[in-house]
Protein backbone atom coordinates (compact mmCIF):
# COMPACT_ATOMS: atom_id res chain seq x y z
CA UNK A 1 0.00 0.00 0.00
CA UNK A 2 1.41 3.39 -1.00
CA UNK A 3 0.78 6.57 0.94
CA UNK A 4 0.92 9.95 -0.66
CA UNK A 5 3.07 12.67 0.83
CA UNK A 6 -0.07 14.59 1.78
CA UNK A 7 -1.51 11.63 3.67
CA UNK A 8 1.80 11.03 5.47
CA UNK A 9 2.02 14.68 6.54
CA UNK A 10 -1.59 14.66 7.72
CA UNK A 11 -0.95 11.58 9.89
CA UNK A 12 2.24 13.18 11.29
CA UNK A 13 0.40 16.39 12.18
CA UNK A 14 -2.26 14.39 14.00
CA UNK A 15 0.16 12.09 15.85
CA UNK A 16 2.89 14.51 16.95
CA UNK A 17 0.70 16.53 19.33
CA UNK A 18 -0.91 13.35 20.62
CA UNK A 19 2.54 11.96 21.41
CA UNK A 20 3.68 15.18 23.06
CA UNK A 21 6.08 15.90 20.24
CA UNK A 22 4.75 19.29 19.26
CA UNK A 23 7.17 22.11 18.53
CA UNK A 24 5.88 24.30 21.34
CA UNK A 25 8.33 26.33 23.39
CA UNK A 26 8.60 24.91 26.89
CA UNK A 27 6.97 27.22 29.36
CA UNK A 28 6.75 27.41 33.10
CA UNK A 29 5.70 24.24 34.87
CA UNK A 30 2.33 23.96 36.61
CA UNK A 31 3.86 24.56 40.06
CA UNK A 32 5.35 27.90 38.95
CA UNK A 33 2.09 28.94 37.30
CA UNK A 34 0.26 28.23 40.57
CA UNK A 35 2.83 30.24 42.58
CA UNK A 36 2.56 33.18 40.19
CA UNK A 37 -1.22 33.12 40.43
CA UNK A 38 -1.14 32.80 44.24
CA UNK A 39 1.27 35.72 44.43
CA UNK A 40 -0.91 37.84 42.16
CA UNK A 41 1.95 38.20 39.67
CA UNK A 42 1.04 39.01 36.08
CA UNK A 43 3.56 37.56 33.66
CA UNK A 44 4.37 36.69 30.10
CA UNK A 45 6.28 33.69 28.80
CA UNK A 46 9.43 34.45 26.80
CA UNK A 47 10.54 32.59 23.67
CA UNK A 48 12.94 30.54 25.79
CA UNK A 49 10.17 29.39 28.14
CA UNK A 50 11.08 31.67 31.03
CA UNK A 51 8.70 34.07 32.76
CA UNK A 52 8.96 37.88 32.58
CA UNK A 53 7.29 40.04 35.22
CA UNK A 54 7.27 43.82 34.74
CA UNK A 55 7.06 46.06 37.79
CA UNK A 56 6.48 49.75 38.23
CA UNK A 57 8.90 50.98 40.87
CA UNK A 58 8.53 54.23 42.77
CA UNK A 59 6.31 56.00 40.29
CA UNK A 60 7.91 56.43 36.92
CA UNK A 61 10.54 53.67 36.90
CA UNK A 62 10.01 50.08 35.81
CA UNK A 63 12.00 46.86 36.08
CA UNK A 64 11.66 43.40 34.55
CA UNK A 65 12.35 40.28 36.59
CA UNK A 66 12.76 36.89 34.95
CA UNK A 67 12.07 33.49 36.44
CA UNK A 68 13.56 30.41 34.86
CA UNK A 69 10.79 28.18 33.55
CA UNK A 70 12.49 24.97 34.62
CA UNK A 71 14.26 24.02 37.82
CA UNK A 72 17.74 22.85 38.71
CA UNK A 73 18.21 20.06 41.24
CA UNK A 74 20.82 19.86 43.97
CA UNK A 75 20.79 16.72 46.13
CA UNK A 76 17.05 16.32 45.62
CA UNK A 77 16.24 20.00 46.24
CA UNK A 78 14.56 21.80 43.34
CA UNK A 79 15.83 25.34 42.81
CA UNK A 80 14.56 28.07 40.53
CA UNK A 81 16.59 31.07 39.34
CA UNK A 82 15.20 34.62 39.42
CA UNK A 83 17.12 37.52 37.89
CA UNK A 84 16.87 41.13 36.78
CA UNK A 85 19.21 43.04 34.47
CA UNK A 86 20.76 46.33 35.52
CA UNK A 87 22.43 47.03 32.17
CA UNK A 88 25.47 46.37 30.03
CA UNK A 89 28.88 47.66 31.07
CA UNK A 90 31.48 48.38 28.41
CA UNK A 91 34.03 45.84 27.21
CA UNK A 92 36.53 47.05 29.85
CA UNK A 93 34.51 48.01 32.94
CA UNK A 94 36.10 50.36 35.44
CA UNK A 95 37.61 48.47 38.41
CA UNK A 96 35.63 50.67 40.84
CA UNK A 97 32.38 49.56 39.20
CA UNK A 98 33.34 45.89 39.46
CA UNK A 99 34.39 46.25 43.10
CA UNK A 100 31.12 48.07 43.80
CA UNK A 101 29.14 45.18 42.35
CA UNK A 102 31.09 42.57 44.30
CA UNK A 103 31.06 44.38 47.61
CA UNK A 104 27.50 45.74 47.26
CA UNK A 105 26.06 42.27 46.81
CA UNK A 106 27.30 41.32 50.26
CA UNK A 107 25.10 43.99 51.80
CA UNK A 108 21.92 42.57 50.27
CA UNK A 109 19.59 40.15 52.03
CA UNK A 110 19.06 37.91 49.03
CA UNK A 111 21.00 37.19 45.85
CA UNK A 112 24.23 38.34 44.24
CA UNK A 113 25.51 40.31 41.27
CA UNK A 114 26.61 38.46 38.14
CA UNK A 115 28.42 39.44 34.97
CA UNK A 116 27.87 37.73 31.64
CA UNK A 117 29.90 38.57 28.56
CA UNK A 118 27.87 39.78 25.60
CA UNK A 119 28.59 41.26 22.20
CA UNK A 120 28.25 44.77 23.68
CA UNK A 121 30.34 44.26 26.82
CA UNK A 122 29.32 42.76 30.17
CA UNK A 123 25.70 42.34 31.22
CA UNK A 124 25.30 43.07 34.93
CA UNK A 125 22.36 41.27 36.50
CA UNK A 126 21.18 40.45 39.99
CA UNK A 127 20.02 36.90 40.69
CA UNK A 128 19.06 34.37 43.31
CA UNK A 129 18.40 30.63 43.19
CA UNK A 130 15.59 29.80 45.57
CA UNK A 131 13.67 26.66 46.50
CA UNK A 132 11.05 25.97 43.85
CA UNK A 133 8.57 25.24 46.64
CA UNK A 134 8.12 28.86 47.77
CA UNK A 135 4.61 30.05 48.50
CA UNK A 136 3.13 32.54 46.05
CA UNK A 137 3.55 35.32 48.63
CA UNK A 138 7.22 34.45 49.21
CA UNK A 139 7.87 34.32 45.47
CA UNK A 140 6.29 37.76 45.11
CA UNK A 141 8.49 39.15 47.91
CA UNK A 142 11.62 37.75 46.28
CA UNK A 143 10.67 39.09 42.84
CA UNK A 144 9.92 42.55 44.23
CA UNK A 145 13.19 42.59 46.18
CA UNK A 146 15.28 41.57 43.16
CA UNK A 147 13.53 44.19 41.02
CA UNK A 148 14.32 46.91 43.55
CA UNK A 149 18.00 45.99 43.86
CA UNK A 150 18.52 45.78 40.10
CA UNK A 151 16.64 49.01 39.42
CA UNK A 152 18.66 50.94 42.01
CA UNK A 153 21.92 49.73 40.43
CA UNK A 154 20.65 50.53 36.93
CA UNK A 155 19.87 54.08 38.04
CA UNK A 156 23.25 54.42 39.78
CA UNK A 157 25.39 53.04 36.95
CA UNK A 158 23.52 54.10 33.84
CA UNK A 159 20.97 56.74 34.91
CA UNK A 160 18.47 55.05 32.58
CA UNK A 161 15.30 53.01 32.87
CA UNK A 162 15.68 50.43 30.13
CA UNK A 163 15.40 47.17 32.06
Amino acid sequence: MRFSLTATLAVALILFPALGLSAQTPGPDDALKAQLDQGGLKYEVTKSGNVRISFTISGDRSQDVFIRGRTDTLDGMDLRELWSNAGTLGADPEPDVLIGLLSGGGDETLGAWNLEESDDGWLAYYSAKLPASLTGADLRSAVEYIAGVADAKEKELFDTDEN
